[in-house]
């Protein structure tokens, strides 16, 4: 039982079974479970396997000139078999690289689709935030546009009526809405108080003078303490 295996021993075996594969096709595996039968099953799984790449790798990058002393047994020349050998080991022949970068290229490809995706559904919802915008601002700017109208006829009728404008109850109130529902109640109470029932933006231009008469009057009476609409009965 061999209790020792040394690194070189494991390295040369490597390289002389890849030079040897010719046109067989290795993988790590295959090439890890040789060693293994080889050496003895006395040694570490995780040894052969991190020996085992070292080696690999260190063949493939060989054309580099990068290898000095791999521990090679004697007359063995691993630059003269590569050279005569070369169409054998090419990265083609072996399920060892083209494995690695098969998958990395399918991880990057599926990286780029996940990435493009992102940013198309990023940008339609840009597009449709804005589109939404867009028309949430239309819709807005005609309502405000039609209410200002209807706001400043309201203005218009307080002054055939000769009423002023309730600017205390305008207040701290900005929204042309909300200052046109404040100016339609106090129209309805003033005219409530001399028993005009009809909507001030239902009056016509015959009714304003006759209504102003009757709120000036109303107004003086009140000032004596005297109502209107019990005066106007008897």
């Amino acid at each position: 039982v061999v209790l020792v295996k040394m690194d070189e021993e494991i390295s040369s075996f490597v390289w002389k079974l890849l030079n040897e594969s010719n046109s067989m096709t290795l993988t790590k595996r295959q090439i890890r479970d040789r060693t293994r039968q080889h050496f003895g099953n006395d040694i570490e799984m995780e040894n052969i396997k991190q020996l085992v790449n070292f080696a690999v790798e260190r063949f493939l990058s060989n054309e580099s000139n990068e290898y000095g002393d791999c521990g090679m047994e004697s007359g063995f020349n691993p630059s003269e078999e590569l050279e005569e050998n070369s169409s054998d080991h090419s990265v083609d022949t072996f399920d060892i690289m083209t494995e690695s970068i098969t998958k990395n290229e399918s991880e990057n490809q599926n990286k780029n689709d996940t990435e493009s995706e992102k940013k198309t559904d990023f940008l339609t919802k840009i597009e449709a935030g804005i589109q939404k915008n867009k028309t949430s601002s239309g819709k807005k700017k005609l309502v405000n546009t039609r209410t200002e109208k209807k706001y400043k006829k309201r203005c218009d009728i307080c002054k055939e009526l000769g009423l002023k404008l309730p600017t205390n109850r305008f207040r701290g109130i900005s929204e042309i809405d909300i200052k046109y529902e404040i100016l339609g109640e106090f129209l309805s109470e003033r005219l409530a108080k001399i028993g005009e029932k009809r909507s001030a933006d239902d009056l016509g231009s015959r009714d304003f003078k006759v209504l102003k008469h009757e709120l000036e009057l109303q107004k003086e009476l009140e000032a004596l303490g005297i109502n209107y609409l019990e005066n106007k009965k008897q």
